[in-house]
C-alpha cells in the first residue's frame, strides 16, 4: 500500500527497528512503523511475504500492536533474545500467537517453553493455543489439568475437530473413576478389631482413600496421595490390600492415551512439537 510522504512523516517509527537501509516497512495496529531487512525475514521466518521490490512508501499493515511486534522482530536479528520469563501471560500469549502466525522459528520454540511455566494459572488458554498450532507438548501437559472442568464449560471453547477427542479422553478417566467408586473394597468384610498400635480400624484406611477419590476426577492422577506409602507396618494385611487396590487402578490408568495422542495422529505434527 503506497502512502503519501506527508502521511508517513506523521507516523511514529519504532526506536528499535528504524534502519535506514531496511527494505520493508511494517505498520502495527497502533500505527507505529517498523523498518525491517528483507534478508532477515527470509532467513528467520516463513510467514512474512514481503514484496520483492518495495520502498518506504509501501507499507505492510499488520494486526499486532507495537508491544508484540517489538518482541517478535527481536528474534530475527543477531542480538540477545528477549527475556520472556518476566512477561505477563497476556503479553506472552500474544507473542506466541504472532510467532506461530508468521512462523518466526526462534520465537515459536521459546514461547512454547515459557508458556509451560503458566500451565497452572492458564491451562485452558494454553491448551487451545497448543491445539490450534499442533504443539503436542503443550497439549499433553495441559489436558490433565482440565479433567475437572465440566464438559459443558470446556467444549464450547475447543476447536470443533477436537471435541470428540476430548470427550473420548474425558470418558476414559471417568470410566475408571466411576468403577473405582462402585467397586470399593467391601468395608463390611474387613476386620472390626482396632489395631493396638495405630488405633485405627482397617476400614478406616479405605474410608480415607474413598474420601480422596470421590473429591474430584483428577485425584486419580496421584495415587500415592490417595494410597500413602506410609500405612503403618502394624496393619500389614490392610496395607497389602490397599496396595493391590492401588495397583489395579494404576494398571488401568496406564492404558489411557494422552489427549495429544487422541487429538493428533502421530504423523500429523512434527515430532519435536
Amino acid at each position: 500500500m503506497a502512502e503519501s510522504p506527508q502521511f508517513l512523516a506523521e507516523l511514529r517509527v519504532s526506536e528499535k527497528f528504524n534502519a535506514a537501509d531496511a527494505e520493508v516497512v511494517f505498520k502495527s495496529s497502533d500505527n507505529v512503523l517498523f523498518h525491517i531487512h528483507r534478508s532477515n525475514l527470509m532467513a528467520c521466518t516463513e510467514g512474512f511475504s514481503p514484496p520483492e521490490t518495495s520502498t518506504f512508501n509501501e507499507i505492510v499493515t499488520l494486526t499486532e500492536p507495537t508491544a508484540t511486534l517489538e518482541l517478535l522482530f527481536a528474534f530475527i536479528y543477531p542480538q540477545p533474545l528477549p527475556d520472556l520469563g518476566g512477561l505477563d501471560f497476556d503479553i506472552l500469549a500474544a507473542l506466541a500467537e504472532a510467532a506461530e502466525k508468521y512462523r518466526v522459528f526462534a520465537a515459536m520454540n521459546l514461547c512454547t517453553i515459557h508458556m509451560g511455566n503458566h500451565l497452572k494459572d492458564h491451562p485452558e488458554e494454553i491448551l487451545i493455543h497448543g491445539l490450534k498450532h499442533g504443539i503436542r507438548k503443550l497439549v499433553a501437559r495441559t489436558a490433565p489439568l482440565l479433567l475437572d472442568s465440566p464438559l459443558e464449560y470446556l467444549l464450547p471453547h475447543l476447536p470443533d475437530r477436537f471435541l470428540i477427542p476430548w470427550v473420548r479422553y474425558h470418558t476414559h478417566w471417568t470410566r475408571i473413576w466411576m468403577s473405582t467408586i462402585s467397586n470399593t473394597l467391601s468395608i463390611a468384610s474387613m476386620a472390626k478389631v482396632e489395631c493396638t498400635c495405630c488405633n485405627k480400624l482397617p476400614h478406616d484406611y479405605v474410608l480415607d482413600a474413598m474420601a480422596k477419590l470421590s473429591s474430584r476426577l483428577s485425584a486419580l492422577q496421584n495415587l500415592d496421595i490417595i494410597f500413602p506409602p506410609h500405612t503403618p507396618i502394624c496393619c500389614s494385611d490392610t496395607r497389602i490390600l490397599l496396595e493391590a487396590w492401588r495397583d489395579t487402578f494404576r494398571a488401568e490408568i496406564i492404558k489411557i492415551p494422552t489427549f495429544a495422542d487422541l487429538a493428533f495422529p502421530l504423523d500429523a505434527v512434527p515430532a519435536d512439537r
